[in-house]
């Protein structure tokens, strides 16, 4: 409240009118796809590659086109977009959105994230001239926990992670107000930057949305001066955040940059800097949690050497560091030290039908580790005794993703294939950006082959299939569920969408297929002696098991 009666008052200093609801939110694939096209076809000659991405340069350049040099693709691109837009324009729009699921997911690009049995949210957004106001609830039904995700056995610990998924949040929600051509916002709303289909380096949707205070160019089409008209039309966008109470990383801060340039209407290129602060004791102590949940499960009289726990992989996430427990009356002495995650993109427009895109980021960050008074473990007592600080050490991990797009679209039907391979070190910390339960599971490589097709009418439909590899030592890092370690990972996605009652009703469906190392840790630590260093995936290679799970959501959503 103490922001937005501040925006209020800087309004009257910095007037600049606000024509459309301010941006294009991270929730609609097909329209997504509708602005790649105009942009493949130089008709969007503007970066659209940092989501939100603001509607004032989109209007800039649809008031250009001439209709009549369209072609039947382009139309069709060219009326779904109009049409959000007028709808944006409206100066009060309310929401209306029930959903359900059977289990936690989350489908590959913007999408629906089922994070609750079920979901009722409601909405309301008020605009004037150079201001802008949205209030969001969500009340949440049965929200899934970590046990849910990792198959824990309900025990005490499961308290642990009750805050985890709120029953109620407040995230869509923002206040927003115009400075020239300067945006200043703060909102709890998702983001995504990059021209991935299915992830980000930086920021995607796949965890809570956090709390941010960002300041973003208004109107990208407008240049910065004279002197930098080579750089093409440009977005800044700079901000400060903090991770949402039901996000992995507990109320962490980061802040973040990125610019996006668009030196001709066929490339984009962007690059983006994000600093996260270090993780505390708190933090620190969830991230374990998991683990030490896992392995409760899966040996509960295990007694353990420093070394063996260490082969292992007891550490989900500090991999090689010494692994560890948190004893309830003891503070935990490790930290992560800060971590600042850089990343280049570019994408270029082949044809007016497809694109190519790439990006490739680097994590560079120092970790504190720590050391044991003593090395063994007492699964009765869940404590690995006194911990002492080494000294810090510099890490840099590197991953790539490459891609390619393809339209086929006609003046009713708009069809659009994606293929993309990523790849990223194994300790590479993407849980960072992440911050949903599937963040301790990133696979090391993924090949993702996307079909979605959308038509004039609202119905639209997509078909995903993604294979995915866990190296040794992200193997090595999972969490020690009682059903085993994921090693590769076969996901087929369906979904579909249509009018319905004056909203849109959509379902989504997931199958996957998990090649495990059945109970692996636990059967590779009854195999190691305290006397031997042997590899814990070694004793577990011949045990190796295909489980099948599938998942099922509904959701019904109404703006007017």
């Amino acid at each position: 409240m103490v922001f937005f009666i501040g925006c209020i008052f800087l309004t009257a200093l910095y007037p600049c009118q606000l024509v459309a609801s301010p941006w294009v939110n991270t929730d609609d694939r097909y329209l997504r796809t509708s602005i790649k096209l105009l942009a493949d076809a130089g008709y969007l000659n503007i970066p659209i590659n940092t989501y939100p991405l603001m509607w004032q340069p989109i209007l800039a350049e649809l008031a250009k086109v001439d209709r009549s040099q369209l072609t039947d693709s382009e139309l069709l691109a060219f009326l779904r977009l109009t049409s959000a837009v007028n709808h944006a324009r409206t100066e009060h729009i309310k929401t209306l959105e029930i959903s359900a699921a059977t289990d936690s997911f989350a489908p590959s690009g913007f999408a629906n994230n089922y994070a609750q049995r079920a979901k009722i949210k409601v909405g309301t957004e008020f605009k004037g001239n150079n201001w802008a106001l949205g209030i969001v609830k969500s009340f949440n039904y049965k929200p899934f926990s970590w046990s849910d995700t990792y198959h824990f056995s309900a025990d005490e610990n499961e308290a642990i992670f009750t805050d985890y998924n709120p029953s109620h949040d407040w995230q869509g929600s923002y206040a927003a107000v115009t400075l020239g051509n300067w945006v200043l916002l703060a909102t709890q709303q998702q983001q995504w930057w990059g021209p991935g289909y299915d992830t980000s380096f930086n920021f995607s949707h796949n965890g809570p949305a956090a709390k941010k205070l960002r300041l973003n160019r208004l109107n990208s089409a407008l240049p910065f001066n004279d002197s930098l008209d080579f750089l093409g039309n440009a977005n800044v966008s700079l901000e400060l955040g903090q991770q949402a109470g039901s996000a992995l990383l507990r109320h962490h801060n980061f802040a973040a940059a990125r610019i996006s340039i668009k030196p001709w209407s066929a490339l984009e290129v962007a690059t983006s800097l994000t600093y996260h602060q270090a993780l505390d004791n708190e933090v620190a102590r969830r991230l374990n949690a998991i683990h030490q949940l896992g392995l409760a499960n899966a040996d509960k009289t295990a007694s353990l050497s420093q070394s063996q726990l260490q082969t292992i992989g007891t550490n989900i996430f500090f991999e090689d560091r010494t692994a560890f427990f948190e004893d309830k009356s003891t503070a935990l002495k490790e930290e992560y030290a800060a971590t600042t995650i850089s990343q280049l993109d570019v994408r270029y427009s082949i044809t007016a039908n497809t694109a190519v895109y790439a990006g490739v980021s680097l994590a560079n960050g120092q970790s504190r580790r720590a050391a044991y008074a003593n090395n063994r473990y007492t699964s009765s007592s869940n404590n690995l005794g006194n911990l002492s600080n080494k000294a810090t050490s510099r890490e840099s991990n590197a991953g790539y993703l490459v891609g390619a797009e393809y339209n086929i679209a006609n003046v009713n039907h708009q069809l659009s294939l994606t293929a993309e391979l990523q790849k990223i070190a194994d300790n590479y910390p993407h849980w960072l950006s992440q911050g949903g339960a599937d963040a301790a599971l990133v696979p090391s490589e993924q090949l993702l082959i996307a079909v979605q097709g959308y038509q004039g009418n609202g119905q639209a439909s997509y078909i995903h299939f993604k294979q995915q590899s866990f190296a040794q030592q992200g193997i090595a890092k999972q969490s020690i569920a009682q059903e085993g370690i994921v090693k590769q990972r076969q996901t087929l996605e369906l979904g579909y969408q249509q009018p319905l009652f004056k909203g849109l009703i959509s379902v989504d469906y997931q199958l996957q297929r998990q090649q495990l190392l059945a109970n692996g840790a636990a059967n590779a630590s009854a195999n190691i002696s305290a006397d031997t260093r042997t590899d814990a995936n070694a004793g577990a290679s011949n045990i190796n098991k295909t489980k099948y799970e599938h998942k099922v959501a509904l959701r019904w959503e109404w703006r007017w």
